[in-house]
């Protein structure tokens, strides 16, 4: 071989070996079991157009979710999410992280939902308290176009009190940025790596600033859909609103000699746009949806005003979270009824009253528990669920006036809060158990447990068919 010609085959391989690949990183986050169409979106929507990206760009695109795929509409939680995890396994993802509300239905159907999925279920932040294998794997290595991707998946730390006690047992959340650091040196050999996050936008800035080695950051968790990626310490950030309203698009370019990715575009693209429902993903959808359509399209009663989820300035409580203690109150009997903002998701609008909006309203398979506490523990759990900022808490049986001192000033019926006195609490399962750091409520003796939260409504609008709203101002700031 002349001079020449070895000079060419050097400088051939270089330019080979330095060529940048280009990919398509296709994202959902927090779809919430809105698989089915409807004016805002809808899973098989977006099967529609990811089939179009991967008719368009065969061998150049990468499918990934970010948590809190399954639980929320009536459709796919009465199933346990399997109506989601049989299209998203249609829809072959290539990578799904836990999200916090995977863990609602405790360890065993969680297993069972992450199979149906038949992906790669990622969690690097999940480990056994004793040390056992983690119950997830944390990282997974992709090959697309040439391109070795490593995609590390994480949770909200805070989990633990945002699911059911059982549902964590025996697991720790480690912090992001330290499970992170962990993985790193394990990692398989990878060119670029993706942080697959459901903590939501806030703690991926944190993890960004934390290590700035990450390529890219597909987000979840907080619901915020970014019309284009946000940087941070250099590092990407993308997130698909929720309900199944986007796809997230992320065009990228990747040189291999380098490991580096650059963000070439991206966008949301609107689940509306496709021109109609994939259709395997839509044959999923009406074999589930046949079964309960009868069922959630019953009107119950009518709401005659709208109930806001909101709290006014002056108060703590929520006229929406005062009706539903009223309803648990009325039904179980008791003295006192809690319950919790997060615990509702949307304002009750004026007008017919349909099963399905009850699942809606109440997507959590969680009974309705009875607890007794004295007076000066019933102080307490006020004093966590206002002041303290833990809950904040709507209530019904009793008022509070908290004054700028803090002070808290109780009413329970006519009579002021008495110390040795025994009361009977309803209020879920979920905040019994401690949820939405309400400790003060874990412990208390249990006397009685009732339906689902939504039966126990099903329930009440027998005879209560005239929905109004009892106002807030029940935990009045002075």
């Amino acid at each position: 071989m002349n001079r020449f010609a070895f000079f060419w085959l050097v400088l051939t391989t270089v330019l080979v070996s330095a060529e940048t690949r280009e990919l398509y990183i296709l994202h959902t986050n927090d779809i919430h079991g809105y698989v089915e169409s409807y004016e805002g979106g809808g899973l098989e929507q977006i099967a529609t157009l990811v089939e179009e990206f991967r008719r368009e760009h065969p061998g150049q695109v990468v499918l990934l979710d970010g948590g809190d795929t399954s639980l929320g509409t009536p459709l796919s939680g009465l199933f346990h999410g399997l109506p989601t995890a049989e299209i998203m396994d249609l829809m072959n993802y290539d990578a799904v992280v836990l999200g916090n509300h995977e863990f609602n239905w405790g360890k065993e159907k969680m297993k069972a939902l992450t199979r149906e999925m038949n992906t790669t279920v990622l969690c690097a932040n999940l480990v056994r308290e004793d040390g056992d294998a983690p119950p997830y794997p944390g990282w997974t290595v992709l090959e697309r176009n040439g391109v070795r991707l490593a995609v590390v998946g994480l949770v909200a730390p805070d989990t633990p009190r945002r699911a059911p006690l059982k549902a964590t047992e025996d697991w720790l959340f480690l912090e992001p940025s330290a499970a992170v650091e962990a993985t790193l040196p394990v990692l398989d050999e990878h060119d670029v790596l993706i942080c697959l996050n459901h903590i939501g936008v806030d703690e991926d800035k944190s993890l960004a600033r934390a290590i700035p080695s990450i390529d890219l950051i597909v987000g979840g968790h907080s619901h915020t859909p970014l019309p284009e990626a946000v940087y941070e310490n250099g590092v990407p950030i993308v997130q698909a609103g929720c309900y199944g309203q986007y796809l997230g698009v992320v065009r990228v370019e990747v040189d291999t000699e380098s490991d580096s990715l650059t963000v070439l575009e991206s966008r949301l693209l609107s689940a509306g746009s496709a021109a109609e429902p994939e259709p395997a993903a839509h044959g999923v959808v009406e074999k589930f949806a046949a079964e309960l359509r009868p069922l959630l399209e019953t009107t119950l009663a009518t709401v005659t005003e709208e109930i806001s989820k909101e709290a006014p300035e002056d108060s703590y409580d929520t006229p929406l979270g005062n009706y539903i203690s009223d309803v648990f109150r009325r039904q179980a009997g008791t003295d006192v009824a809690l319950y919790n903002r997060g615990g509702v998701r949307f304002s009750m609008e004026p007008g017919p009253l349909k099963a399905g909006k009850v699942f809606e309203l109440f997507p959590f398979d969680d009974p309705v528990t009875v607890l007794e506490a004295d007076g000066q523990e019933l102080l307490r759990v006020i004093e966590q669920g206002t002041v303290d900022g833990e809950g904040p808490l709507s209530v019904s049986g009793l008022t509070a006036v908290i004054g700028e001192d803090q002070r808290i000033d109780i009413m329970v019926g006519e009579k002021p809060l008495d110390p040795d006195t025994v009361y009977r609490i309803a209020t879920t399962r979920f905040l019994a158990d401690g949820g939405d750091g309400m400790a003060s409520l874990a412990g208390l003796p249990r006397v009685e447990t009732l339906p689902f939260t939504r039966d126990v409504l099903l329930e009440d609008l027998k005879t209560h068919s005239q929905v109004r709203s009892p106002g807030a101002g029940r935990l009045l700031i002075r």
